[in-house]
């Protein structure tokens, strides 16, 4: 793995990486890279010249450069993405709407670092994950589709019909049961009987709808609103 520490004080990166690997060692049978720029053109350079798994962010160099990360995480492959480390939930939600990341709200970061990294190693499942089915073309040829999770929005269903909201959109039949036992574990929450949302792409969260960054309205029913706002806690949050 290639970990990516970016944060105003080098002092503070360098504790935060010695904490890591003491968690890595005990944790996890693995090799990990810690690279902790010492400049935001480091952290550039870095970015355009290695294959990075993960970045850690905190949230007041993120707000500092929020056009320029933008720019450089756009254009490069994250597995899994970033993980933007804040205690200010409202401040951090917005910054990078279409870039999918986890933000982990925690006051005291060093404590929390063993949640952090379960957050990380969460992600890189989920970007991994694939979900495949067949469907006929023009009802007649079958074919394999292949839709990589962190492309699919949410699932909607219709007479058991299950059309897949993703770059494209396609559907087959099957039950809405069957892939939210699926998908849960990847953070995908059911807000209706109609409706299976993947929550790294919800932006807000009203008494009637479920806005998705892309200003996507979900359905949200009223006997279920209670537990979708306490499973999108969980998941964006350190529970």
């Amino acid at each position: 793995m290639s970990i990516v520490i970016l944060t105003d004080s080098l002092e503070f990166s360098k504790q935060l990486e010695r904490t890591l690997k003491k968690i890595l060692r005990s944790h996890l049978e693995t090799n990990t890279d810690f690279l902790v720029p010492a400049s935001f053109q480091d952290f550039s350079t870095i970015c355009q010249n290695n294959i990075i798994d993960s970045v850690l962010i905190d949230r007041s160099i993120a707000q500092k450069n929020q056009s320029a990360l933008n720019q450089i995480l756009a254009g490069i492959s994250l597995r899994p993405a970033f993980v933007l480390l804040t205690p200010d939930s409202d401040s951090a939600e917005n910054l990078f709407p279409l870039i999918p990341h986890y933000v982990v709200r925690t006051d005291h970061l060093i404590t929390d670092l063993d949640r952090v990294l379960q957050h990380i190693f969460t992600a890189s499942s989920y970007f991994q994950k694939v979900i495949t089915f067949q469907i006929r073309d023009n009802d007649k040829d079958l074919r394999t589709v292949v839709i990589k999770l962190h492309r699919l929005r949410y699932l909607s269903c219709e007479s058991h019909r299950i059309t897949f909201h993703a770059d494209r959109e396609y559907s087959h039949v099957n039950s809405m049961k069957y892939y939210e036992d699926y998908l849960r574990p990847y953070g995908f929450i059911r807000t209706h009987s109609k409706y299976l949302v993947n929550s790294h792409y919800i932006s807000t969260i009203t008494a009637e709808f479920v806005i998705l960054t892309d200003q996507t309205k979900i359905p949200l029913s009223r006997d279920r609103a209670k537990d979708v706002k306490l499973s999108f806690s969980h998941l964006t949050g350190l529970c």
